[in-house]
């Protein structure tokens, strides 16, 4: 179902958008902190993402375990965060281009990011036709700059191949920036700090320019 920026943020509400931007935050600044100079050289910019991701959900897990309004739930072998029974999210990067996240468009990947029910479990033959899902699917992520020297954390929300809007979320003080240690060229001990600060995404709707979507 595809909902307005509004509707999401009376479902989603402050301090449940904050802890959503705790997990991201916290996640991918603990990437240069978990994982060693050697490990993160020869990792691809996929198996970073994925690292990301599988963080994401173990804050999730740590934090949502006793919440009566958020639950962990496991879909086609990935968790995704339920709220209120209401909207659904991803945890994925967004690209910096699109703004949405970079998937093969598999029959699962087409139905969320189309607002559409998804296959039952044993369903193998997809269905002619696509329904529309009474439950929001939403992405909580975080853009990089070119050099993943910057991010942001947001929500999007998927309307088939483009976003119908982007939520940058506000995190408190003590999360809004920090120095992710780079290994340097020479491969020695030593590591270079780059300061690292979660900015808004430019060039997307801002509050009260949101635009209203039919729920169907």
């Amino acid at each position: 179902m595809l909902i307005t920026r509004d509707e999401a943020k009376a479902i989603v509400t402050p301090d449940i958008a904050a802890l959503l931007a705790f997990l991201t935050i916290s996640s991918v600044t603990d990437w240069p902190k978990e994982v060693s100079d050697s490990g993160r050289l020869s990792s691809s910019p996929s198996v970073r993402s994925h690292w990301i991701s599988d963080r994401m959900v173990w804050y999730a897990q740590t934090k949502f375990h006793d919440s009566k309004d958020i639950k962990l739930v496991r879909k086609h072998g990935r968790y995704q965060i339920l709220v209120k029974d209401k909207v659904i999210f991803k945890l994925k990067k967004i690209g910096r281009h699109n703004m949405m996240p970079s998937n093969i468009p598999t029959d699962t990947v087409v139905r969320f990011n189309s607002q559409c029910k998804d296959l039952p479990l044993n369903q193998q033959i997809p269905f002619p036709g696509f329904e529309p899902d009474d439950i929001a699917h939403l992405i909580n992520g975080y853009v990089e700059n070119p050099h993943k020297t910057e991010f942001t954390p947001c929500i999007c929300c998927p309307n088939g191949n483009r976003p119908a809007w982007i939520w940058p979320l506000e995190f408190t003080p003590q999360f809004a920036s920090g120095s992710l240690p780079l290994p340097n060229d020479e491969g020695s001990n030593n590591t270079r700090k780059r300061r690292v600060t979660p900015k808004p995404p430019t060039g997307y709707q801002t509050p009260g320019q949101d635009t209203k979507h039919e729920s169907k």
